[in-house]
């Protein structure tokens, strides 16, 4: 018994939480190799908003920049979170407003092609589960 729930615990903490980058872990660039590149494209759409409300900027990494308004904040973030666009947000409030946000990320994450889509309730959950990553 003792052995199967082990194995349980061990299934379940290898899944990851939702919103894990897919291709996120990559290999260490070796001695005098061409750093992994980090290039992804950022979009944000409120699809029910009366008008077309979509919203694209591009981030780069190692050295930040791209469209992103911070991108050092972003970068420093997405690292911290080893390629993962969500993260915990214990004791931020939100209000029950409804007006939902898609927010989606496409491109290159350390070399790895990597993608990330999710919908959120409204602009204030989306930044408690996304940080600075998302913040344009």
């Amino acid at each position: 018994m003792k052995k199967l729930i082990a194995t349980l615990v061990t299934v379940v903490l290898s899944a990851g939480p939702a919103g894990t980058v897919h291709g996120a872990e990559a290999e260490p660039t070796a001695p005098g190799a061409t750093p992994a590149i980090t290039d992804l494209t950022l979009t944000l759409e409120h699809p029910e908003s009366t008008t077309t409300d979509k919203r694209e900027v591009t981030l780069s990494c190692d050295p930040p920049g791209g469209g992103h308004p911070t991108p050092a904040k972003a970068c420093q973030e997405l690292s911290a979170r080893k390629g993962q666009f969500t993260q915990e947000a214990p004791g931020r409030v939100c209000t029950m407003e409804y007006a939902p946000v898609i927010a989606e990320a496409k491109g290159r994450w350390k070399g790895k092609a990597t993608s990330f889509k999710r919908e959120y309730d409204n602009n204030c959950k989306l930044h408690a589960h996304t940080g600075a990553i998302f913040e344009f």
